[in-house]
């Protein structure tokens, strides 16, 4: 008996995974991309490619952390107000963007900078690291 119960258990949750909405996967990435450049307040180049999203509430979803990962072969253009670029060490930039975007692998990385721009109440981190075939762009998202 209990062993029925776990198996309708199981198919039950099969059943409602495979039913959600899955209306997120027919956006094309160029929308995503789009959508994403309105929300922060940035134009990205056409051919930048969303690697990855991730979205992370604490237990009491008062704060929640979102951040990207990005690459273009045109480079980025980050905003020019608020800012606070530095050169950033490549070998503790790389790991992290890699991280953030999704297990990527970057290679033959030349330059890393980090810095931050502020628009409509949130403060947007970010570390680029720039590699002889495209450039990864990592952002995260905080409240001000």
């Amino acid at each position: 008996m209990k062993r029925t119960k776990l198996i309708l258990g199981y198919l039950a949750l099969l059943l409602m995974t495979s039913c959600e909405d899955r209306s997120q996967e027919k956006i094309s990435n160029e929308e995503r991309v789009s959508v994403l450049g309105e929300k922060i307040g940035i134009q990205f180049p056409q051919n930048a490619t969303l690697l990855n999203e991730i979205a992370d509430s604490n237990r009491l979803e008062t704060h929640t952390h979102y951040a990207w990962g990005l690459k273009s072969t045109k480079a980025f253009e980050i905003p020019e107000r608020d800012e606070d670029f530095s050169d950033f060490p490549v070998e503790t930039a790389v790991p992290f963007v890699e991280m953030i975007s999704g297990g990527i692998r970057i290679d033959k990385p030349t330059t890393a900078v980090s810095g931050h721009w502020l628009n409509d109440g949130y403060e947007y981190r970010f570390v680029l690291v720039r590699a002889v075939d495209a450039e990864y762009l990592a952002i995260e998202q905080y409240r001000q």
